[in-house]
């Protein structure tokens, strides 16, 4: 659910892995997990995808949507692995960076109510190259535990002026590439899975599928009437609460 509902998903993996005393298998079931809600989006943007997919060959506006895309994966590629190799990413991996995040995360969606992009979508591939630059580049910084990737993406995409719809759309159209990338790089960087590990891996991704697929349909329901700002009650609460309790404890 975490993955879609601005509430970063990162953030909540290292949160309740901690509290629960979960030792996970790796990044294999991260993989796992991600590649579920992945497959999500690809069946709940099915028509859209399809649509694109047959318009690359004589519709310049959906060749000019690819290439979009293409630009934003760049963009957030480009980040990641500057984060990468400064290798910073394990030392951020903990309860005290992922509350903090999470408070900064309370404070972008929140600024969603003072957005002025009332207008509707003007055609089906509607996003400009500004936009997309700038939602690849929030998605590179969400990468980052606590640090929400559709939120950032969403209410920055609403910043540079793109529809609600619009921006929903390539938000989630743009994580498909970027987590299969991920997933290649998170497959090779881990050692080989243990087979007693096999069945946290199919659990996880079955659940993740399943309310994945119920948290997409709820989240776009709110952004469109105006709610996504909501989301930061409840990011302030967890990152202030998973804050002081890493000071007190």
């Amino acid at each position: 659910m975490t993955e879609f509902l601005p509430i970063s998903s990162s953030g909540h993996l290292v949160l309740v892995s901690e509290y629960i005393n979960y030792s996970s298998p790796g990044i294999v079931f991260e993989t796992s997990v991600h590649l579920a809600t992945t497959a999500v989006v690809v069946v709940y943007f099915r028509r859209t995808i399809w649509n694109l997919l047959l318009g690359i060959k004589g519709d310049k506006a959906a060749r000019l949507y690819c290439l979009k895309i293409l630009l934003a994966f760049f963009a957030t590629a480009a980040i990641g692995y500057f984060l990468l190799q400064v290798g910073v990413m394990q030392v951020l991996r903990t309860s005290i960076f992922s509350g903090s995040m999470l408070i900064i995360t309370a404070f972008v969606l929140v600024t969603a109510r003072w957005v002025k992009t009332a207008r509707l979508q003007a055609y089906e591939w509607d996003i400009s190259w500004k936009s997309a630059l700038l939602m690849g580049l929030a998605q590179g910084v969400s990468i980052l535990p606590g640090i929400s990737r559709s939120g950032l993406t969403i209410v920055t995409g609403l910043w540079s002026g793109a529809s609600k719809q619009s921006v929903a759309e390539f938000s989630f159209l743009l994580s498909v590439p970027t987590m299969l990338a991920a997933a290649g790089v998170g497959i090779l960087m881990s050692p080989p899975m243990s087979y007693e590990d096999v069945g946290d891996v199919i659990a996880g991704s079955i659940t993740a599928f399943i309310f994945g697929y119920i948290a997409i349909q709820w989240f776009i329901r709110w952004l469109q009437n105006d709610h996504i700002w909501k989301f930061s009650l409840y990011c302030l609460l967890v990152g202030t609460c998973s804050t002081a309790a890493w000071i007190w404890l």
